[in-house]
Formats: structure tokens, C-alpha cells, sequence
């Protein structure tokens, strides 16, 4: 019996990041909408051509899978559960990677040392800012599969037991296929490799080796970043996005412009405080672990990682081209893990070493940041998901009176409605009263231009053709604040809609 507790012990672990996973995500597994997704009601097409667009032939690859066997995983509901299910699996996938990769690095973990890297792992990978992701059912497999492809790739790097060039190749191999699926996530092969490898200086190896090391995990990253460049370029030759009209001084001044909104406000998705201090908790912890026994070198090296990890969140900013810089909470899910993955480093020095009374309370504090933080992640992420479906369920209201009015029109006219227009009000809304919203998250399906069409003709079963407003509608630029009679108005075989 005892030894059969043992050994279901060790699993817990993994059972508790599974676990909080799918509580971070788990009401990502009803079915939902972003405005993007509505396009892809009638097809896939709409995702197929994005993914031609940025370069992302690993979701390409998936798209045109399920074109070939005739699944719209958008439109259908069981379909759609599927695919975020394998999704959320990717997340829980990359917490599982990273975790046994430092239980193989530094362990054996005590059960303390256990609790912070479980914390620490949560909140690398189950933060809010994936929620700017998950509305995204249209892609948002592709994605996620490269989280763990990008910790397997830090893994193979730092298995310091196998040949140096042997690594290297199978590295980039992978780096390739993870920028392939979404190129912001190469940072957390960045971040996973440099938490390990600060685990291999702390066994005290030649100076030269870790340099080696070093060099090679930048080139590997190095590689991964150029594959983008490439496969962009390859699949749209004409891409206008990256390296042309490059400013670089202007995104280097809007990356710094950034870090206000990140550092002291995450992007309103949490107390800005909440994050800033696990953060600091985590820097005292590193401070503690670089105290008087860690050599000089050590404590360098230890700053230059933290800059790394910190920095490494940006640097796919830099040749965006002039008017292109979107600095979604989607493309900086790497950036919120920030605080685990500082804890981490802070561990990773002092694995090894001698267990003192500072060090279990600068763990403790760490541990106890992470855990607050984290907190504060599961219940931004399940009120971010609850008000998308909310979301949806307004604008399913909305698109259900606009297709009942053309019901009754076509009954009491007998004209068939076969094309839209559509205006804004004064002021019209982007959100729905109360949402949770960050950049384009949450927001209402009919302000953006390219989703209500689509959405219409979905619930509506017509092809409908969008045309300008006809002259002979106007609307007497009114403003309203909830749906009224007064915003639909038909013009022989044309629906006119205010959105307002």
C-alpha cells in the first residue's frame, strides 16, 4: 500500500498542472466566436489565407487537413470542443515538459521545491493573456501545439549528455516547426532554455562549455526567428509586414511605451500591483540564490538571464514594419510567465547547494507570490472566457432580430432580401456593457466590418452581398445604446443596418 502511494505521489504533480490547465481554459470548451471566426462560418477559407499571410504552415498544414476531410470545425459545435480540447491538452503538454525537465535537471525536489515549480509552471503557461488566443477557435490548435514544441526543443539543447551538433540540428529542426505554428511562442524556448541552462552553471562545468552552450541556444532561437522571415516570405511574396518600412527607433520607443501598461497595468486583465509584486518576490529569491557563496560569474550570469528572459518577449517587435506594430496580449502570453519563469532561474542557482534559513524564505516568498498571482490568472481567464460567451450570446441575440425583421420583410413585401448595408451610429460600441476586453478581445461581432456580413448570411442561410448604404437611407446620424426597430430599415431587395 505505501508503496503504491509513492509512487501515485509523483504523478501529482502533473495531475495539479493538468488540472489547472483545463480550470484556466476549461470554458473555452463551449462553443465560441471571435469576430475573426465568423468569417469562417460559411468556410475555412478566411483561416487559410491568414495562415498563408503570416507564414504558419504548421496550421496551414491542420486547416487544409480538415478542408480535405470536410470538417468545419468552426461552424460545427462538436467539432469545435475537439479542437480546444486538443488545445488546452498543448498547454497542459508544455507544463508536463517543463516541469520534468527540472525535476530531471535539478532534482530530486522536495515536496516544497515541487509546490514552486508546479506555481511556477502555471503561470508561465496559464495566464490571461492566452485568453486573447482561445477566442480564436479557427487556429487556435496550430497555435498552441507550438508550446510544447518549443519547451521539447529547450530540452534537447540542454541535454548536455548527447553530442553538442547533434542538439544543435535537432534543436532548430524544431524551432522551425514552432515558428511555423505562431512566432511569438519562440520566446518560450528562450525562457525554458535559459532557466536550464542557468541549472547547468550551477554545477560548476568549464567556463567554456557554457559558452558554447550559450551560443548555441541564441543561434537556435536565431534560426527559428529567420525561418519566419522565410516562410513569410516564401508563402506571401507580397508580405509588406516584416522589414519593410522598418523604423527601428520608432519600435524601440514603442516597446519602451509598453512597459507601463504591462508592468504596472497588465493590460487591466489583473491589478497591475498583483504582478509587479510576484515579480519582485521572484527577483529577491534570485537575489538570495546569488548571495556570498555563488561565485562572481554566477551573479552575472544570473542578471544576464533575467534581462534575457525579460528582454526575449520583445525582440520579434523590432522589424515589424511602420503601422504594423500590434502588440496584442496574445503575442505577449510569454511576457506574464515572467514572474515563473524568474523564479525559476532563482532555483536553478541555488539547486545543489546547501539549504540555508535565507533561502527557504526567499523560496517561500517566491512560492507565495506565484500562488497569488496565479490566483488572480484562473479568475481573470474564467471571467474572460464567461464574458465571451456572453459576448456571443448578445450578438447571436442581435443577428436573430435582424434575421427575424428580414423574415417578416420578405413575408409582408414579397421581395427576397438578397444584400446588406451597414452604418455606425454616432458612437458606436466595440464591446458590450460590463466585458472584460483587452485590444480586439471580446469584442462585438457587428462593430467589426468583415464579421457581420458573414455572421447574417450564416444565421439568415442567404448569400448575402454587401453593398454601400443606398442614398435613399440615412439614418440622421442618431446614437443608441441598445438594439432598436429604429436600426434596420430595408430598401427594396437591400437590408440597411445601423450598428450601433
Amino acid at each position: 500500500m505505501a508503496k503504491n502511494f509513492a509512487s501515485a505521489r509523483k504523478y501529482l504533480p502533473y495531475a495539479a498542472l493538468a488540472a489547472l490547465a483545463f480550470i484556466c481554459y476549461g470554458l473555452y470548451l463551449n462553443p465560441h466566436f471571435a469576430t475573426d471566426t465568423y468569417t469562417d462560418l460559411p468556410n475555412l477559407e478566411d483561416v487559410t489565407r491568414g495562415a498563408l499571410n503570416n507564414g504558419r504552415f504548421v496550421n496551414l498544414a491542420f486547416v487544409l487537413l480538415m478542408r480535405l476531410l470536410g470538417i468545419n470545425y468552426v461552424a460545427s459545435p462538436a467539432a469545435q470542443v475537439c479542437v480546444n480540447f486538443l488545445a488546452i491538452c498543448c498547454a497542459a503538454a508544455a507544463c508536463f515538459l517543463l516541469f520534468r525537465l527540472l525535476e530531471k535537471r535539478f532534482g530530486p525536489f522536495s515536496a516544497v521545491k515541487k509546490i514552486t515549480a508546479v506555481l511556477a509552471c502555471a503561470v508561465i503557461f496559464c495566464n490571461p493573456f492566452f485568453c486573447d488566443m482561445f477566442q480564436f477557435t479557427e487556429c487556435i490548435f496550430g497555435f498552441m501545439l507550438g508550446l510544447p514544441l518549443a519547451v521539447k526543443a529547450a530540452g534537447t539543447m540542454s541535454d548536455y549528455e548527447a553530442p553538442f551538433l547533434k542538439r544543435l540540428y535537432t534543436s532548430a529542426i524544431l524551432i522551425v516547426v514552432v515558428a511555423g505554428c505562431y512566432q511569438p511562442y519562440l520566446n518560450y524556448f528562450m525562457i525554458a532554455y535559459l532557466v536550464l541552462f542557468m541549472g547547468g552553471f550551477s554545477k560548476n562545468a568549464p567556463r567554456f562549455r557554457f559558452v558554447r552552450e550559450l551560443a548555441g541556444g541564441v543561434c537556435v532561437y536565431a534560426v527559428g526567428a529567420l525561418s519566419g522571415f522565410v516562410m513569410l516570405r516564401i508563402m506571401n511574396p507580397g508580405a509588406n509586414r516584416v522589414m519593410q518600412n522598418l523604423d527601428l527607433a520608432d519600435n524601440i520607443k514603442q516597446i519602451a511605451n509598453l512597459q507601463k501598461p504591462l508592468l504596472l497595468e497588465s493590460y487591466g486583465l489583473i491589478p497591475g500591483f498583483v504582478f509587479l509584486a510576484a515579480l519582485l518576490a521572484a527577483l529577491i529569491y534570485c537575489a538570495v540564490s546569488a548571495g556570498k557563496k555563488a561565485s562572481p560569474s554566477a551573479v552575472i550570469c544570473l542578471c544576464l538571464a533575467v534581462l534575457g528572459v525579460y528582454l526575449v518577449n520583445f525582440t520579434l517587435f523590432l522589424p515589424t514594419s511602420k503601422g504594423q506594430f500590434w502588440p496584442s496580449p496574445r503575442t505577449l502570453t510569454s511576457f506574464m510567465g515572467l514572474p515563473g519563469a524568474v523564479a525559476l532561474l532563482g532555483g536553478a542557482l541555488s539547486s545543489g547547494r546547501p539549504e540555508r534559513a535565507v533561502f527557504k524564505a526567499a523560496r517561500l516568498l517566491a512560492s507565495a507570490g506565484l500562488a497569488v498571482l496565479l490566483c488572480f490568472y484562473l479568475v481573470s481567464s474564467v471571467n474572460i472566457a464567461g464574458d465571451l460567451l456572453y459576448t456571443n450570446k448578445k450578438d447571436r441575440e442581435e443577428v436573430e432580430f435582424y434575421a427575424e425583421k428580414i423574415r417578416e420583410y420578405e413575408q409582408s413585401a414579397g421581395i427576397q432580401v438578397t444584400k446588406a448595408a451597414f452604418a455606425y451610429d454616432s458612437y458606436p460600441k466595440a464591446y458590450h456593457d460590463g466585458v472584460i476586453h483587452s485590444h480586439d478581445m471580446n469584442m462585438r461581432a457587428f462593430y467589426r466590418s468583415w464579421a457581420r456580413k458573414p455572421f447574417l448570411s450564416f444565421v439568415t442561410g442567404k448569400d448575402l452581398a454587401e453593398v454601400a448604404m443606398p442614398e435613399a437611407v440615412s439614418f440622421g446620424g442618431k446614437n443608441w445604446d441598445a438594439l432598436s426597430q429604429e436600426q434596420i430599415v430595408f430598401h427594396g431587395d437591400t437590408v440597411c443596418i445601423a450598428v450601433y
